[in-house]
């Protein structure tokens, strides 16, 4: 955001949960926000022997999504956990590779702790809007810090208190600092808006798959859905 001139950042990460799910691996990525460095530094002093925190790739750990957002919540309560690119076939708790059909039958009882989802470079508000399971839920857009020409290709707007805590309030639905929208990338240009396989560069539209079937044409291979 940009106040008076100056810029304000908050201390952000994607992590992700690796775990067993329906006798097969699934893969649940998150977003974790935190009030200052120190906290980053507990943080990670209690994480890092879980998994690789020093690599370029999202640090994976190996265990459940409920039990990672426990371990970080007991060292940082104020801690802001949301569920990253929500809609992605592979990484997401409603992605077809997962097949979650809820927040609570990913995250168990700590889904109430998971107040916000981001919409991924595939989705948008709209779609997300579909499920009544996000009804309660904020939804926010964000990039990817990975280059300077994608910083705030998708972005969100807030009015507010432009805090941590005023953050807070906004992903929270709390009274003060709220959220006014999204700027989003056209969705059909995303990565996993169709379905496909890119082994042989096959992509499908939503409608096709329906009437052609899962199938690649090409090698008969399950295509990402």
């Amino acid at each position: 955001s940009k106040q008076g001139g100056a810029l304000r950042w908050v201390l952000t990460a994607e992590i992700e949960a690796v775990f067993a799910a329906r006798e097969q691996e699934a893969r649940v990525h998150l977003l974790v926000a935190l009030p200052g460095f120190d906290a980053a530094s507990q943080l990670y002093a209690s994480l890092n022997t879980s998994a690789d925190l020093g690599g370029e790739t999202v640090p994976s750990f190996k265990m459940p999504p409920e039990e990672l957002v426990e371990r970080i919540l007991n060292v940082c309560p104020e801690a802001l956990i949301g569920a990253a690119h929500i809609l992605s076939p592979c990484s997401s708790v409603y992605g077809s590779k997962n097949g979650f059909s809820s927040l609570k039958e990913c995250f168990g009882d700590l889904a109430d702790e998971i107040t916000w989802v981001e919409t991924g470079l595939s989705g948008d508000p709209g779609m997300c809007w579909r499920f009544g399971d996000l009804d309660d839920k904020q939804i926010v857009s964000a990039s990817a810090a990975t280059s300077l020409r994608n910083l705030g290709r998708e972005c969100t707007l807030f009015k507010g208190d432009l805090t941590y805590s005023g953050l807070a309030h906004a992903l929270k639905a709390l009274p003060g600092t709220s959220i006014q929208g999204t700027i989003e990338k056209v969705s059909e240009l995303g990565p996993h808006f169709f379905n496909g396989h890119r082994e042989c560069q096959i992509a499908k539209s939503p409608i096709e798959t329906h009437f052609e079937g899962r199938r690649c044409p090409a090698c008969r291979k399950e295509l990402t859905i």
